[in-house]
């Protein structure tokens, strides 16, 4: 119970943007895990639940590690990827880029002129994807088929 309580105190903190990066924990099929420093925002939805949203180039390693394991670790870290706290599970899911409305408007409130810079046309001609962060409702692991890309009128 009191790790619960604790897990929950740390989701609050990133749900409130109290760091700046987190680090991303993907499984790799051979059961390894990948961290990745990235940039989030914290989204409450009011009684509707909340979550995080990060955003990547869609052909990353770790969009495609997503959608073959959406069970993920996130841990406050450094820009380096440095972990400063406790890891906790969460379950990860490609946005559907229908729902992608506002999401850039976010990113650009916390991170500036930096988050412009990286989104910089020509700097990487790739597209980017966002990728909702929620917590498991149960602690069962769920199946990879469970992660296809969720519509905006799904979860809201």
């Amino acid at each position: 119970m009191a790790e619960s309580i604790q897990e929950q105190d740390l989701w609050d903190s990133f749900l409130h943007n109290k760091c700046k990066y987190i680090s991303l924990g993907t499984l790799k099929k051979d059961g390894a895990v990948v961290r990745t420093p990235v940039w989030y925002v914290g989204v409450s939805h009011g009684t509707s639940g909340s979550e995080l949203i990060v955003t990547t180039e869609s052909n990353s390693g770790k969009v495609k590690r997503i959608r073959n394991f959406p069970d993920v670790e996130i841990a406050e870290c450094d820009m380096r990827g440095r972990i400063k706290g406790k890891a906790i599970s969460v379950v990860a899911q490609i946005v559907d880029p229908a729902a992608e409305n506002g999401l850039v408007a976010l990113f650009h409130k916390k991170y500036g002129l930096m988050f412009r810079i990286m989104s910089l046309p020509g700097r990487k001609a790739r597209q980017r994807v966002f990728i909702r962060i929620r917590q498991p409702q149960t602690h069962e692991p769920i199946s990879p088929s469970a992660n296809q890309p969720i519509s905006p009128s799904a979860h809201e």
